[in-house]
Parts: C-alpha cells; structure tokens; sequence
C-alpha cells in the first residue's frame, strides 16, 4: 500500500522550497490498526484524537513531555493532534494517513541552541482503557515521511492498561455558513454552546502551506477573510477549542472539523465567458462602497469581454 504514495511524496518534496517550512512531515499507520485492547479487540474508530507530544529532552517518551505549542510563528507547529482516518481514507480501519502535513516554518529545535531535540511520539488514548504510544523518531530540516506499524523500518507502537487525564473538549461548531455579501471578502458566521471552549481556529485550507487563524472568545464567532478574488471557490474548516492548565504544561483539546465550501460572487469588472452558467446582476457592497456584482446560477452563463 506505501507505493501508492511514493509519487505523491515526490512532488511534495519538489515543492519544499516555496513552503518555506523548516521541517515538513508526512504521517502513516499502514500497516499496524490500532485497536481497543492490546491483545485482540476491533479497530478504533474513525475521527479518534492522535495527539503529538514533543520529547523535547531526547530521553524518550515519558508522562512529563509537553504537546509542541501550535500556531504560526518560532518554534511553533502548524498542529499537535489529528484524527485517526483509516477506514474512510484508506479502507484500512485503526490505521491513518494524515491529511495535513507535520510543518514547523520557523525554526527548528537544535539541543545546541538551547531550543530541544527535534523528537517527537505519537499518544492515542482509547475509551476502552488502554493508551497506544509510539517510539519515539526523529525530523530532520525539509521534507521526510513516517511510517508506524509493525513492518521493517517503521515506528513501533506499545500498547498499556491506563486513563489520560485529557483536557476536555469542547463540541462541534454548528450552523456554519458563508456569506459572499462583500465583493472583496468572505463572511463565516456560526454557532456553539460555549461549553469548553477558548476560542475557534479558522483553517484557510487553499493556502499553501495551509494557513489558521485563531480566534480567542467563546463568543467570538464570526471571521472576515478579505481581499478575496471574486468567482473562485474557498475551502474552510473551523474547529473549537479549549486549552487546559498554562506554559509547558498546557494541553489543547479540539473538536472535530465543521468545514465549508464558499463561491464568491464575481465582481462586474471581472467579465469573461463561462460555461455552462448564466448570471444575474446583483448589488452587493464592498466594505461600505456600492458595487455591481455577478451571482452565478446553474444554468449556461455567457460574459462577453469588456
């Protein structure tokens, strides 16, 4: 099943030098499911939590290692935990591909700077009462991929009795919409109970390297992402969450991704033709100034150039 992705892995590698990323890893479990018990039982569902833990002291993976800080800037990665996906993704349940790549863009954990070993384990907490931790690996500056499992060469898992004391986590966002009112924005707009939560993270999911914004507030649930190119399509997935405990001890939790497709409506200056589409003029305003926009329909849309 690996050599399904060694093309794929290829060409990533070929686009390292515009990601600008210190460290980009892919992540699997090909060959090893993680399971409810560690002797027998069936595989873990779909969508349970893999949480990334940095072994900063390269002593190996013990109870006191922290989760590496998320977010854009030094030392920072763009995640610390992700969903299991293996029977949706790959029609091997237990097991997992992540869908977004292990990046820290700046920086890089150096014991000789004082900044930590770059190692790093994975931890996965089943509700049946047994926690699965990985060996422990190792990145190295650009691209590189990791295999988990019980084949030759790859990370192997171990399995024990035990509860983590997890932060809890908050709920899916509901009622997730966009708004393509503004001619040079997007509007995301949507609802949750307020229960667990610190903030909300905005995945900008056509970026590349992708990009999240985060916003803190439970209350705060509405995002503005301007300059936005009338007409073309914008993926973006939202997710709650609420941090537990502070500095090197804080934990993260998450919820699962709300995500959402939006079309824009094509600004009036913008005419071309299209297939097969008709459009409609529409008024829509532009952060205060009256503009002419163009609503696509279903049906044949023809713009004649101007």
């Amino acid at each position: 099943m690996r050599l399904r992705f060694t093309l794929f892995m290829a060409c990533v590698a070929l686009l390292m030098s515009s990601a600008r990323a210190e460290f980009f890893v892919e992540l699997y479990d090909l060959s090893q499911p993680i399971m409810t018990a560690c002797t027998g039982g069936t595989p873990v569902p779909d969508s349970t939590v893999i949480k990334v833990f940095w072994d900063s002291l390269g002593n190996g993976a013990d109870d006191n290692d922290p989760q590496p800080p998320e977010g854009t800037g030094w030392m920072q990665v763009n995640y610390n935990q992700f969903l299991l996906n293996g029977a949706s993704e790959l029609a091997f349940p237990g097991g997992f591909a992540a869908l977004e790549n292990y990046v820290m863009a700046d920086g890089y954990p150096d014991p000789a700077q004082g900044t930590g070993h770059p190692v790093y384990f994975l931890k996965i907490c089943v509700p049946e009462g047994v926690i699965w931790t990985s060996d422990t690996f190792r990145v190295s500056p650009g691209y590189q991929a990791v295999f988990f499992g019980s084949d030759a060469g790859e990370e192997p898992w171990f399995c024990a009795p035990g509860v983590c004391a997890d932060c809890p986590g908050p709920a899916v966002v509901s009622n997730l919409t966009a708004s393509t009112t503004y001619c040079d924005s997007i509007v995301l707009d949507w609802d949750h109970n307020g229960v667990n939560v610190a903030g909300y993270r905005v995945l900008l999911a056509d970026e590349f390297p992708q990009q999240y914004v985060y916003i803190s507030g439970s209350a705060n649930t509405r995002f503005v992402h301007t300059n936005q190119d009338g007409g073309v399509d914008v993926n973006y997935g939202v997710r709650a969450f609420n941090i537990c405990g502070t500095g090197q001890d804080a934990d993260t939790a998450y919820s699962p991704r709300q995500s959402i497709l939006a079309v824009p409506l094509l600004p009036h200056r913008h005419r071309r033709t299209l297939w097969p589409r008709t459009t409609s003029a529409a008024p829509c305003t532009s952060h205060g100034r009256s503009t002419l926009c163009l609503a696509l329909t279903n049906s044949t849309f023809t713009e004649t150039a101007r």
